[in-house]
């Protein structure tokens, strides 16, 4: 009893719960470059990995539409609660603030570090990146939304919504900051002074600031060892690799860890993703490989038979005749071009080894696949041409027991046009797994370094701020760069805004965000009230839906842009229908962040549940 009444106290009873967040060992040089290697290997969800965010980006856009999963009727589904792989509604939201929040922090650290001014500009410049970076992500997501400008040292509980417009007034000058203080020159996978210069064209574009767009372009583009590659380079060169015959610079340019390497000359920012790295404080490297094979290949494998099929009117029909593709061990050959040498003794010549195993997640648009390659312009280029790019066709009936066994796939044996059909870019979605074990023919993808950022889309950022200015023969001079590295014909004509388009999906897939980027526009249009376009009723009437309905095939009838409501599954509970409508331009924002924030009200967009709570927008 003694020893008890001299040990014990009230304190002992009182909880602890500290409220002000940890963040003392990013007040030091070593922990705040630890923190800036952190963010930069955050930037691998957005295009590595499963259910990258470039996924999405990609089926809510002109180039392409899911058509395994949901959500495909976006009027029915698109829900503050709605969250899944291909629309993280909740996820991206969490995912963009914990990043924004910790390059908050450290724009605030900066200021005091114990380092040379030097070193604290050189740290609170790389900050002040990746704060933009992600707000540039999420205004062009959800729109209006909280804008956090500095360091959170409790369990805040009162945010409130910016205009979209106020974020980019603050992201501008913070990002000129940053160009200052930024080193020319970097690491693979670190932020140098052409990245920030890409994502301040990006918001110069965005405010309609096309003069200065321009002049940042340029800035990226005349940095002093950047240039678009011309010629072979990297790991295929001179090596025998049965899959890819006669590679180009456009094979090489997306082959493996070719982006990081130093000769890689039009590399701006890169994703690092090494095997056996675990990507600690030391480097931002590391990951777990990506699937995608996977999510970016159609299912080959199913819907091909021996005979002419049926008119399907997107519904999937059971097939008539006998199923003529496998995937695995027990299918064929791959093309006659093709030869897997065994491995281990076992016999590796299969057509899975060759294409990867694709689920059928997205299928390509019209629009992509076929309106912006037709004409004599693009029959050679390197683009839409073996190694980098194939048909349906190029692959075989692989079912031994097949009377079509061998022979290359014919579109009319298709059961199923929507999901088992639609050509692939080979060089930037078929991935070698160098830790495949010979037994293991589910595959879905390897290691691979990406770009976030490459000099090509600098020339065709600088186009576009030109076609704003009507600088259109100046524009074109810009496109046609492009297209003379790619083999292509070039632009005889000033250039437009649908030409820009038009080579942004030829020479970016799989690189720019398309959906984000044409929400970018639409709300330069609004903002510049350019074809009765508005601020004002931009959840009504925008051009994002507009150009859906000229381009998306699957939504809409792209000839008189009406909506389809094309149903799609086996005519009973799974019919999907493909629908959507203007103020789907933004997603909603999550229900679970508005629960949250009990001390005051976070807005809801347009045509969401919960608009009509809404309190004026902070300005």
């Amino acid at each position: 009893m003694l020893l008890l009444s001299t040990t014990c106290t009230s304190d002992w009873l009182r909880p602890y719960q500290p409220s002000r967040l940890d963040g003392d060992a990013f007040s030091t040089v070593s922990g705040a470059n630890a923190l800036i290697n952190h963010l930069s290997r955050a930037l691998r969800s957005e295009v590595l990995g499963r259910s990258s965010n470039m996924k999405w980006a990609y089926e809510q856009s002109d180039l392409a539409a899911l058509v395994n999963g949901s959500p495909r009727d976006w009027d029915g589904l698109l829900t503050p609660s709605f969250n899944s792989g291909n629309a993280p509604v909740r996820d991206f939201w969490n995912e963009a603030f914990r990043e924004i929040t910790r390059a908050a922090m450290l724009m605030e650290r900066a200021k005091t570090m114990h380092a040379s001014q030097a070193e604290r500009d050189r740290i609170r410049a790389h900050a002040q990146f990746f704060h933009a970076y992600w707000y540039f992500r999420l205004i062009t997501t959800y729109g209006n939304v909280p804008l956090i400008m500095e360091e959170i040292t409790y369990p805040k509980l009162d945010f409130r919504s910016s205009t979209k417009q106020r974020i980019i007034n603050y992201m501008i000058p913070q990002l000129e900051e940053a160009v200052q203080h930024l080193p020319p020159t970097a690491p693979a996978g670190q932020i140098s002074r052409a990245a920030a210069l890409m994502l301040l064209t990006k918001y110069y574009l965005l405010d309609g600031q096309f003069e200065k767009a321009v002049e940042s372009s340029t800035a990226v583009i005349d940095t002093p060892g950047l240039a678009l590659m011309n010629r072979r380079f990297g790991a295929l060169v001179g090596a025998n690799n049965p899959k890819i015959p006669n590679p180009n610079v456009k094979t090489d340019l997306f082959y493996k860890y070719n982006p990081s390497l130093p000769e890689n000359t039009e590399a701006i920012l890169v994703v690092l993703d090494f095997p056996g790295l675990a990507g600690g404080s030391a480097t931002p490297g590391g990951g777990g490989g990506g699937e995608r094979m996977r999510e970016f290949l159609v299912e080959w494998y199913s819907g091909q038979w021996d005979q002419p099929q049926p008119e399907q009117h997107g519904r999937r029909l059971q097939g008539i005749g006998v199923r003529s593709t496998i995937d695995g061990p027990t299918g064929g050959p791959p093309p006659a071009f093709i030869y897997v040498p065994p491995i281990d003794g076992i016999n590796q010549n299969f057509q899975i080894l060759w294409t990867g195993r694709g689920i059928g997640a997205q299928t390509k648009t019209w629009y992509f696949e076929h309106s912006i390659w037709a004409g004599g312009d693009f029959d050679n280029d390197l683009r839409r041409t073996a190694p980098n790019w194939f048909p349906m066709e190029a692959l075989v009936y692989n079912v031994p027991t097949s009377s079509l066994f061998g022979q290359n796939l014919r579109r009319e044996n298709n059961s199923d046009t929507i999901r088992t059909w639609s050509s692939f870019h080979f060089n930037k979605v078929v991935v070698h797994d160098e830790t495949r074990r010979p037994t293991d023919f589910n595959l879905m993808g390897g290691f691979q370094d990406w770009y976030i950022f490459r000099l090509a889309e600098a020339y065709l950022m600088r186009a576009e701020a030109l076609v704003w200015l009507g600088r259109g023969e100046e524009a074109r001079h810009d496109i046609n760069v492009i297209r003379r590295r790619a083999r292509a014909g070039e632009l005889q004509t000033p250039a437009t805004l649908e030409d820009v388009l038009d080579e942004r999906a030829r020479e970016l897939f799989l690189e720019e965000f398309r959906r984000h980027e044409l929400v970018r526009i639409a709300f330069t249009k609004a903002k510049l009230n350019i074809n009765g376009y508005s601020l004002e009723t931009i959840g009504t009437r925008n051009w994002f839906y507009d150009r859906m309905s000229r381009t998306n095939n699957l939504f809409f009838d792209i000839e008189t842009g009406t909506p389809r409501g094309l149903e799609y599954g086996d005519g009973g509970a799974n019919v999907q229908i493909w629908r959507m409508s203007p103020h789907h331009i933004y997603w909603p924002i999550p229900e679970s962040a508005i629960l949250a924030n009990t001390r005051a009200v976070l807005n809801q967009n347009f045509g969401y549940v919960g608009y009509e709570r809404n309190v004026p927008w902070i300005e």
